[in-house]
């Protein structure tokens, strides 16, 4: 689970951003929520899962490569939290992180991983990764722009997908309010926004047209066989916690 635990260290400095963020401007991330789950969303970090790289055929050297490449990511993401004073706990007196700064250097560390990751992958696996990604993020992949304007989506059903996230974040970001009062701890959050992401899944699945929902299945190829294990390292990373 090594290469898992590289990433779960990846998605915590991730999300840290908007929750630290909520926390110092009193219950609004702003704009930053939008960069951050654009970042959460990138296919390449399912690079490190094992039954993906099986499903893909990585041979030794593409996954010592994968695994350089996210440990690079990794220890950039470290610099600049260290930097920016993202290890603290707030409190101290100092200046105000820069959370719009922090975001757009990570930002441009992630578009870093993805140039490695292009690099490492031949046309077939980084098209059949493209497939993997959809049938794991589900109905929820109906939030992408690349993947309405693929299936057509009318004006009507995009606007309906952005009540339905909008719902969702308000939901969100109550919840985040109540660990900011202190009623709730990061960890007892991570299932209420589980639980939130799973309902707005089940209501974008209502979203399509018959038409729109054979062309959605096709985008996602060849079934991808899910190892369980993988899939509960995955969801262990998006539990908040302090500390390691």
């Amino acid at each position: 689970m090594r290469k898992l635990t590289l990433l779960s260290a990846v998605v915590a400095a991730v999300l840290l951003i908007p929750a630290m963020s909520f926390a110092q401007q009193g219950g609004r991330g702003g704009g930053q929520r939008g960069g951050m789950m654009s970042m959460m969303n990138n296919k390449n970090f399912l690079l490190m899962r094992n039954d993906v790289q099986k499903d893909l055929g990585l041979n030794d050297g593409q996954k010592a490569s994968v695994k350089t490449a996210m440990e690079s990511m990794q220890a950039k993401m470290a610099e600049v939290f260290q930097g920016m004073g993202g290890g603290g706990q707030g409190g101290g007196g100092g200046a105000r992180p820069d959370f719009a700064a922090m975001q757009e250097k990570m930002e441009g560390i992630v578009k870093g991983f993805d140039t490695a990751a292009a690099e490492i992958l031949d046309d077939k696996q980084e098209a059949r990764l493209g497939e993997i990604d959809l049938q794991i993020a589900g109905t929820n992949a109906l939030t992408r722009e690349d993947v309405q304007k693929a299936l057509g989506l009318k004006a009507s059903q995009k606007r309906d997908i952005e009540d339905m996230q909008e719902a969702m974040n308000t939901a969100n970001m109550e919840a985040m309010g109540r660990v900011r009062s202190g009623e709730l701890t990061r960890e007892e959050i991570a299932p209420i926004m589980e639980k939130n992401r799973e309902a707005l899944a089940v209501e974008l699945g209502k979203i399509l047209t018959a038409e729109q929902n054979e062309a959605f299945k096709k985008m996602k190829g060849a079934e991808f066989k899910r190892d369980p294990k993988d899939d509960e390292a995955m969801r262990n990373m998006f539990r908040m916690r302090r500390g390691g």
